[in-house]
Order: structure tokens, then sequence, then C-alpha cells
């Protein structure tokens, strides 16, 4: 039976077409459009589909730029996490010789041992470089002078860059919102090119498809997998609140590509059973940040839940996970 209802479907609106894909395919219309441009009768279709294509690849090179900026900030953002954890191992050898006869003192710089410092993150770096700052400060007397300067300066010079990062971030997130918007564009108007081409040359598809190369847009995953090899789960997760995604037996080399697509922080990881706690070790991922992690990267082996968490509280979150 003839399914009518697909003419009326935009076809370009397909994830499985790459920009790059949809950037080739344009070109080479908006080519063979001019090629047989005769008495001028492709110009209005032209003019269009070159605006559209303009307008989303022009906001698509911002994009590229805004990225780049991001991942500096955000190079900068874990270096000095990285020097604070170096500075922690300073901190604990003087906490412990000043007051190695106090282990309530010491459990107030290190209430979980020096492994929480170890494993810090965006997700409780302030928090940690607060409790030194503020441990430091009721023992003032009994530690050396400017014994938290350290931390104090790491602290200041984190809260700038970690703002710096944040804006960045928007910056991307807000290119990637228009981008979406300006593909549509783009999407739509390929479709009524197509569609007009096809009233031209209704009953003469040979003729009809001289104007485009079809084989840049056949489906075909990322990473060059065909469609049915990849599973793409996307979702939302509620405020507070912890998520299955998968369950299954993963072998430790398995990839995910994960997208955290809303505007929490959002944290990933693989456990033993749904109930289990959010392990310190979990991959954190910003609003709009994406990786490629492996079985073994988010988890213990044998763990077949992958999970997660939403530590906001008051706005869900949403991420795509593709595998």
């Amino acid at each position: 039976m003839i399914d009518l209802t697909n003419i009326f479907e935009i076809h370009f609106d397909d994830k499985n077409i790459s920009d790059e894909d949809i950037k080739k395919f344009a070109q080479t219309l908006l080519e063979r459009l001019r090629v047989n441009n005769e008495n001028n009768k492709y110009t209005p279709m032209i003019t269009l589909t070159q605006a559209a294509f303009d307008g989303h690849f022009n906001i698509m090179s911002s994009e590229t730029y805004d990225e780049a900026v991001k991942q500096s900030a955000t190079m900068a953002v874990d270096g000095i996490i990285a020097r604070f954890k170096e500075e922690v191992d300073y901190i604990e050898g003087d906490v412990k010789k000043h007051f190695r006869r106090n282990k309530k003192v010491i459990e107030e710089f290190f209430p979980y041992g020096i492994t929480e410092y170890k494993q810090a993150n965006k997700s409780n770096i302030e928090l940690l470089m607060n409790r030194l700052i503020t441990a430091s400060g009721n023992h003032e007397n009994e530690l050396p002078e400017n014994f938290a300067q350290p931390v104090i300066d790491l602290k200041a010079e984190y809260d700038r860059e970690r703002q710096n990062q944040l804006q960045k971030i928007g910056q991307v997130k807000d290119d990637k919102a228009t981008g979406k918007t300006l593909r549509a564009v783009l999407e739509r108007q390929l479709w009524l090119d197509v569609l007009d081409l096809a009233k031209e040359y209704v009953g003469n598809p040979i003729e009809g498809m001289k104007f485009f190369d079809q084989t840049i847009i056949r489906k075909w995953k990322r990473n060059n997998k065909p469609a049915g090899q990849v599973t793409v789960y996307t979702g939302e997760v509620e405020a507070e609140a912890k998520l299955t995604i998968i369950e299954k037996e993963f072998a430790e080399t398995q990839k995910f590509i994960i997208e955290n697509s809303g505007e929490t922080i959002l944290h990933f990881y693989l456990a033993a059973a749904p109930a289990d706690e959010v392990p310190l070790t979990a991959i954190v991922l910003q609003p709009a940040d994406e990786g490629e992690y492996t079985a073994l990267q988010l988890g213990a082996k044998g763990n077949k839940f992958l999970m997660v968490y939403n530590p906001d509280k008051e706005n869900a979150g949403d991420y795509v996970v593709e595998m």
C-alpha cells in the first residue's frame, strides 16, 4: 500500500544524518542547481537554500570556537582541582603532626579520611575547600600563621575560573540551541527543494535525481556503525533522584557515548544494584558536556546497572546515552 503520509514528513530531520553529511548534501544540491539554472528558474530556490545553509553553518562555526574556549576553561578548572589535591597531602601531614593526640580535631579536617579529598571533583570541591578553611580558622592559634592561605588562594582562583567555565558552557549551550533551530530550518528548506523538483520532474525520477547525491545521507550511525548496531537511550531524571538507564551484562571494553543534554550536573556510573550509593568515582558531566567512556571507567567489573544521578534539589536533568 502506498503511504502518502511519508510525503509530508521532513526526511532530513534525522539524527543519523550528521551536520557534515547535510552540509555536503546541501552544497551538492546548490552546485547542481546553479549549473542547471537556465533563465534563472532555480534562483528563488537557490536564494532560500543558501540563506538556510549559511544560517546553520555560521552558528556551527561559532559553536566550534566557543567549544574550544570552553575546553580551555575546563582545563584550567581541572588544573586547580589537581593542585588542590596535592596541597591536601601537605595539609594532612601538618594536621596530624599538630593534633596527633586529638582524633576529634583531625576528623574535623578529614571526617572521611584523605580519600574523599583525593577523589574531589567539581560537585564537591567547594565543600571540601570550605571545610579546610573553616577547620583551620577554628584552630588558628594552634597552627602555623596563614596555614590555610594556600587553600584560600586556590579557592579564589577556582571560583573565578569556574565562573568563567560556566559562562563558556552557557555560550556553547546557547550555540547548540540556536544551531538546532537553524538546522531545522535547513532541513525543512531541503525537503521543500525535493518537493519542488519532484513536482517539476514527476514521472521522470532519473532527471530529478541528477540534482542530488543520496549516497551522502545514507542512514549510518556514529562511528560508522550501521543502523541497528547502536542503541540510543534518552530520558529525564528527577531532582535529587537516581535512575536506571540500562540493565545488562557489560564487557569491560563496552563503550558508551554519554551526553548531559539538560541544565543540571549529572553523575553516571555502573552499580551492582540500583539502590547502591552513588560512588565518588562516578563520571560527572556538566550541562552540555559529552564524553566517551568504557564500562570499566564507569564502574566495577560485573556491575550491570548503568545509573544516572541528579543532585540538583529543584530541577530535573536530561541525558542521552549511545551504546
